[in-house]
C-alpha cells in the first residue's frame, strides 16, 4: 500500500514554497486513481513524494522504489542505454507474455533496433511507459502521461487483468476518458479532495 500520513511539502531555499499541507491519503492495491491539478499544483511534486525521492517536510510517507515506478514527463531522462533493444535488456524479471503484449499493444516491435536518441515523442513516451510496466512493481503512477490511444490501451488492458495498481495525475480540465473504475481526487488549495469516481 501507498500511504500518506499528515503530509505536507514546502520547497527548500530561496522560495520555501508550500506545496502542500497536512494530507493523508491511502491507495491500497487494485484501486486505481485519478488525481487532477492545475499545473504548478503539485502533481509532480506528490509523484515524487510516493516514490521517496524527495522527503515530505512534515509527517510520513509509506511507499518508495521497492513496490512502486513512477512515469515522468521528461522521458529524455528515463532512458539510460544507446538502443531500444539495451532498454528493455536491462530489466530484470521479464515475463514473456507481459513482454509481448506491451510491445504489442504499444507498437514497438519496429523500432527494437532504433537508437533512442533517434524516437519521436510518442514512441519515447511509449518505450518509458513500457519499462515502467515491465518493472513489475505493484503501483504505476503516471505523471501527466501524453494523449496517446495506445498508452489508453495498455491501461485499460493492465485494469481488466489487475496486474498494477494505476495512479495516475492529470490537468484539472483534462476530458480524456479511460475505461474502468477509478477513485478521483483534486489537489486543491493545497490539499487533496475526493471527487466523484465512475
Amino acid at each position: 500500500m501507498l500511504r500518506l500520513e499528515k503530509v505536507s511539502y514546502t520547497t527548500d531555499a530561496p522560495r520555501f514554497k508550500s506545496i502542500f499541507e497536512d494530507i493523508s491519503i491511502e491507495f491500497p492495491c487494485n484501486r486505481n486513481t485519478m488525481i487532477f491539478g492545475d499545473n504548478g499544483s503539485g502533481k509532480t511534486t506528490l509523484t515524487k513524494l510516493l516514490m521517496k525521492f524527495v522527503p515530505p517536510s512534515g509527517g510520513r510517507v509509506e511507499g518508495g522504489t521497492d513496490i512502486a515506478v513512477g512515469v515522468f514527463e521528461d522521458f529524455d531522462n528515463q532512458l539510460f542505454f544507446s538502443t531500444v533493444f539495451e532498454e528493455f535488456n536491462s530489466i530484470a524479471n521479464i515475463k514473456d507474455m507481459e513482454y509481448d503484449q506491451a510491445i504489442s499493444v504499444l507498437n514497438l516491435k519496429e523500432i527494437l533496433k532504433r537508437n533512442t536518441l533517434e524516437l519521436s515523442y510518442s514512441q519515447k513516451a511509449r518505450l518509458v511507459f513500457a519499462l515502467a510496466y515491465l518493472s513489475s512493481r505493484e503501483f504505476l503512477i503516471i505523471d501527466c502521461p501524453p494523449n496517446d490511444e495506445k498508452i489508453d490501451i495498455m491501461i485499460c488492458e493492465i485494469i481488466k487483468k489487475k496486474s498494477r495498481t494505476i495512479i495516475i495525475l492529470l490537468p484539472e480540465r483534462d476530458s480524456r476518458k479511460i475505461n474502468g473504475k477509478w477513485d478521483r481526487y483534486l489537489i486543491k488549495d493545497k490539499k487533496l479532495l475526493k471527487i466523484n469516481g465512475n
